[in-house]
C-alpha cells in the first residue's frame, strides 16, 4: 500500500497537466475582435441537413433555416431513405429556391446522404447541422465570418437542460467534449468536431476523399473527417454564443448508451497520438477516484486531502469556461460530474468492444 499516495499523485498530477496545458487556453480565449459583421465580406455559404424519419422537427428545422440573417445561403436539405412523410413535408415546406435531395439506397449511417448532398451543394463553404437542431437567427452569419484564412470551423452544440438525472449528466459530457475538442484545437491539435455545427471548406472533404476511409462504420461523418484533416493552421473554433446550435439530448439510459456507443465506435479511427492523449486522460479519471477510494481505506487517508484541492482548481480554470458555453448550472456541480464521468469511462469500455453500433442515430 505504500505505492498508493504516489499513484495517486501521479493520476492527480496527470489531470492536472491536461488543466493546465489544454484547458487554460480555453478559460483564457477570446472572441477575435477582427470578426466584425462590417469587416468580412461574406462568400457564398451551403448548409446540409440530412433527415431520417424525421416528420416531427421538419417544420421547425425549415423555419430556422429560412430565417438565417445571411445572404448567399444555399439549403440543401437531404431526405435520407425515410419511411415516414419526411419527404413530402420538405418538398411542400422548404423555399422554392431550396434543393432537394432524395438518397434511396438503404445504408448504414448518414455518409451517403451527405455525399450526395455536398456533390449537390453550389459553394464551396459547407455548414453542417442536424434536423432537430435549434438555429439562432445568425447562425450561419456567424460561422461565415470565421472562414477567413481557415478551412475549418469547429461550432458548439450543446444538448437542452433536463429534468432526468441521464438528461443532466449527458449535457455535461457534452459539454466536456466541447471543452477538449476546443482546447486541443487551440493547443494546435484539433482532432474532432460535431456535427450538429461544423464548417469545412469542399477542399478539406475532396483532399480527405470524403468518407471512403470510413465507410465500414456508421458513425464518424464529423470527427473522423475532422481528425484526418484537421491541422494548427487549417482550423479554428467559435465560441460567438449567436452559433451555439441546441438540440435535445436522450432521457433514457438506454438511448444515451446506445447513441454514445455509436460515437464511440469511431475512435480507434483517431490518429494514433490522438487516440494516446484521450486514452492517458481517461485512464487517469478512472485511476484518480479508484485510488482515492483506496486511500479511504488505508494508513495514508492524509492524501484524500488533495483531492478538494483538485477540484477547486478545476472550478477555477473551468469558471470562465462555464461562461462561455452557457453552462454556469454545471459548474459548481464538477466534483460530482467529474465522478459520474469515470464511471462513465468505466461502463463504455465494454460497449466499444462488444456491441457494433451501425445504427443512423
Amino acid at each position: 500500500m505504500a505505492l498508493l499516495p504516489l499513484i495517486f499523485l501521479l493520476f492527480l498530477t496527470i489531470k492536472l497537466c491536461f488543466a493546465l496545458y489544454y484547458y487554460l487556453r480555453l478559460a483564457s480565449y477570446k472572441i477575435p475582435v477582427s470578426l466584425k459583421p462590417s469587416q468580412k465580406k461574406f462568400e457564398g455559404l451551403s448548409t446540409i441537413v440530412c433527415y431520417h424519419n424525421e416528420s416531427e422537427h421538419v417544420e421547425a428545422s425549415i423555419k430556422g433555416l429560412n430565417s438565417q440573417d445571411r445572404n448567399n445561403l444555399e439549403l440543401v436539405l437531404v431526405d435520407d431513405f425515410s419511411t415516414d412523410d419526411t419527404l413530402e413535408l420538405l418538398k411542400a415546406g422548404s423555399p422554392k429556391n431550396a434543393i432537394i435531395v432524395e438518397n434511396d439506397k438503404r445504408h448504414d449511417g448518414k455518409k451517403l446522404a451527405l455525399t450526395k448532398g455536398i456533390s449537390e451543394a453550389t459553394h464551396d463553404w459547407l455548414l453542417m447541422t442536424d434536423a432537430d437542431c435549434k438555429l439562432p437567427i445568425e447562425w450561419a452569419k456567424t460561422m461565415g465570418m470565421y472562414s477567413e484564412n481557415h478551412k475549418i470551423v469547429l461550432g458548439y452544440g450543446p444538448l437542452d437542460k433536463s429534468s432526468t438525472w441521464v438528461g443532466q449528466f449527458a449535457r455535461y459530457e457534452t459539454y466536456y467534449t466541447a471543452l477538449q475538442y476546443f482546447s486541443f484545437a487551440l493547443a494546435g491539435r484539433p482532432y474532432m468536431g460535431v456535427g450538429r455545427n461544423l464548417m469545412y471548406h469542399r477542399t478539406i472533404f475532396d483532399h480527405a476523399g470524403g468518407f471512403e476511409s470510413h465507410t465500414d462504420i456508421a458513425s464518424g461523418d464529423d470527427d473522423l473527417l475532422i481528425n484526418y484533416a484537421a491541422n494548427a493552421e487549417n482550423t479554428t473554433i467559435c465560441l460567438d454564443p449567436k452559433s451555439f446550435v441546441y438540440s435535445p439530448g436522450k432521457e433514457t439510459l438506454k438511448s444515451f448508451i446506445r447513441q454514445k456507443t455509436r460515437h464511440i465506435s469511431s475512435s480507434h479511427r483517431y490518429r494514433f497520438m490522438d487516440k494516446v492523449i484521450l486514452a492517458l486522460s481517461s485512464f487517469a479519471q478512472i485511476g484518480l477516484y479508484i485510488t482515492a477510494i483506496l486511500l479511504l481505506f488505508s494508513l495514508d487517508k492524509s492524501w484524500i486531502l488533495l483531492l478538494p484541492l483538485y477540484w477547486l482548481i478545476m472550478l477555477f480554470i473551468q469558471y470562465p469556461i462555464c461562461k462561455k458555453l452557457h453552462c454556469m448550472d454545471l459548474w459548481l456541480l464538477f466534483p460530482v460530474y467529474d465522478i459520474a464521468m469515470a464511471l462513465y469511462y468505466i461502463i463504455m469500455i465494454p460497449f466499444t468492444f462488444i456491441k457494433k453500433q451501425n445504427s443512423w442515430s
